[in-house]
């Protein structure tokens, strides 16, 4: 179940800097994707939204619905520096117009 997964990572992102920060360091979309499946966190954009609407639903403050945001944003921006655009319409995984995001498969990012 990778929405499963995708909440694992949502929790995990929020509170675990050197996780964080391991994410930071990568180079490609592969690199990324890399540290994720080494800690068993494969999921796809269409997982990372159901499980950040999932989360937000359930946040009881308004603060926690910041730090959440601020999560979602820094993961988008991450993609970004990385030269690719993470879009939640896409089942693909980070890359709107790939068909997999699987390391080697992605056709858009080369990932």
């Amino acid at each position: 179940m990778t929405i499963g997964k995708a909440m694992k990572f949502i929790d995990q992102g929020q509170v675990d800097r050197e996780f964080r920060n391991e994410m930071n360091r990568a180079t490609t979309i592969p690199e990324l994707y890399q540290v994720l499946s080494e800690r068993d966190l494969s999921f796809s954009a269409f997982d990372f939204e159901e499980a950040y609407n999932n989360r937000l639903v359930n946040c009881q403050f308004a603060e926690q619905a910041e730090q959440l945001k601020e999560f979602r944003e820094w993961w988008e921006m991450l993609h970004h520096f990385l030269g690719v655009v993470y879009s939640a319409e896409s089942t693909a995984g980070a890359c709107a117009s790939a068909s997999s995001c699987a390391p080697g498969a992605c056709k858009s990012c080369g990932g």
